[in-house]
């Protein structure tokens, strides 16, 4: 239940687009930095925090420019259906504890992966490591996954010496997580539980020592952000609260940094069992009702949020090269709906055949989804629109099962996903939704 927690977490705050800083955090000069986390000690393990990459390093990661460039991978090449891929890796580069990163600790980390008694996101006989040599060896899939790939910037690698004697079935719960022992640009230094953790720059990183000696996460939420900010007991916090956002907007002492994520989305699901959605112009003509613009004014977004109408890659994503967004025009979706049979009926609310458009919609707190779909709400009864319609909101938890009686869903979803993310994938394939509510 512990894990589940805090994936929990990790969809609120990494879909959530805002983390706030004193503007003195670049400053090169700077040696330490308090950072307050809204996790706990088990945060660089395997739950797929990111505080596993203070530790661990992924075979690749994208650059500013979107493009790959190489960690524990030097090159790679793959095969024409990108099923067999031969990795080559960067030599020279150490575990903290200074035996060195070999293609036995990859091969190690994806069998562990794979073993029944964790089974983190692939099922067995899915794919296959073979070493070549110490620095060299191919993985071959199965099925056309990127998981383990070179292409997957969010898998890291675990040292086999130190960790092939635990018993998988407590994998989860390993006291290493809380002490790791990692490949990556910060060494852990200490650890007070349910309270900090401190990381000191590792001197023999491959890529140079960072510049900031030392990093303290302090755990603690979103509820404590801006008191910590403003006191001066931390010096940076992400997951903040888009209310306290808008607060520290105004105060020249920080600074607000806007960090959409490429691996998760905010949608919107149309219940096609329902006879409201079982039209393709009704679905289009709703999405084209929806002011992106104003609703991020609401939720305190930032103006330039991307719109994702259209599945894309993450490098289309990170250099802002994405398909064009379904704009906001509520004449062409009153056409849409006129076609559709939904005719203006007393009140401005649409009717077809007697029955009014009106709807129950589902949503969470999380994200603020539910003033997300508060705004909406008052949008589509504005007086001048001639495409009014209206719906009732209820609040659930957004991982609540899925029921054909739901007509609206409002969740947070995964794009794309990490074999330890895939454990808590949505309800529907979101490139299936993207899909659907393109047409």
């Amino acid at each position: 239940m512990r894990r589940l927690a805090r994936r929990e977490w990790m969809l609120t705050a990494a879909a959530g687009v805002a983390a706030c800083g004193r503007k003195r955090l670049p400053v090169p000069a700077r040696d330490s930095i308090t950072v307050l986390y809204p996790g706990n000690e088990f945060d660089p393990g395997p739950d797929g925090e990111p505080a596993r990459f203070l530790v661990f390093l992924p075979l690749a990661a994208f650059n500013r420019n979107g493009s790959l460039e190489g960690r524990l991978a030097r090159d790679w090449e793959h095969s024409a259906d990108y099923r067999t891929w031969t990795v080559h890796l960067r030599k020279g580069i150490r575990w903290h504890d200074s035996v060195p990163f070999t293609a036995h600790d990859v091969k190690f980390t994806i069998n562990l992966f794979g073993h029944p008694d964790v089974l983190a996101g692939y099922p067995p006989g899915t794919l296959r490591v073979d070493v070549i040599d110490d620095f060299t060896y191919t993985l071959t899939c199965n099925t056309q996954v990127l998981w383990f790939t070179p292409l997957d910037d969010w898998t890291v690698y675990y040292p086999k010496h130190l960790l092939q004697k635990l018993p998988p079935k407590e994998f989860w719960e390993w006291k290493f997580w809380t002490r790791p022992v990692g490949n990556g640009p910060y060494r852990h230094v200490r650890t007070v539980p349910d309270t900090m953790m401190q990381f000191a720059a590792n001197a023999d990183y491959f890529r140079g020592r960072p510049r900031i000696a030392n990093v303290i996460l302090k755990f603690g939420g979103n509820d404590s952000a801006l008191p910590e900010l403003i006191s001066g007991g931390v010096d940076a916090a992400n997951a903040v609260r888009r209310t306290d956002v808008f607060r520290l907007t105004r105060d020249n002492r920080f600074a607000v940094y806007n960090q959409p994520s490429d691996t998760l989305a905010t949608v919107i699901l149309w219940n096609q069992r329902q006879p409201w959605f079982e039209d393709a112009r009704v679905r289009r003509a709703l999405t084209l009702l929806i002011n992106r613009p104003e609703l991020f004014q609401a939720l305190n977004f930032a103006a330039d949020t991307p719109v994702i109408d259209a599945p894309c890659n993450k490098r289309q994503f990170r250099v802002r090269q994405l398909p064009p967004s379904i704009p906001h025009d509520p004449e062409q979706a009153g056409r849409l709906l006129d076609e559709a049979g939904w005719q203006r009926g007393s009140g401005g609310i649409r009717e077809r055949y007697g029955r009014p458009f009106r709807f129950p919609a589902i949503t969470g707190k999380e994200m603020d989804l539910d003033k997300a779909a508060c705004t909406f709400r008052r949008s589509s009864k504005k007086p001048a629109s001639k495409w009014r319609f209206s719906f009732s909101r209820k609040e659930l938890h957004s991982d609540a099962p899925w029921r054909e009686t739901t007509q609206l869903f409002l969740p947070r979803c995964l794009r794309t996903g990490s074999p330890a993310t895939d454990r808590r994938t949505s309800l529907v394939e979101p490139v299936t939704l993207m899909r659907d509510l393109s047409n």
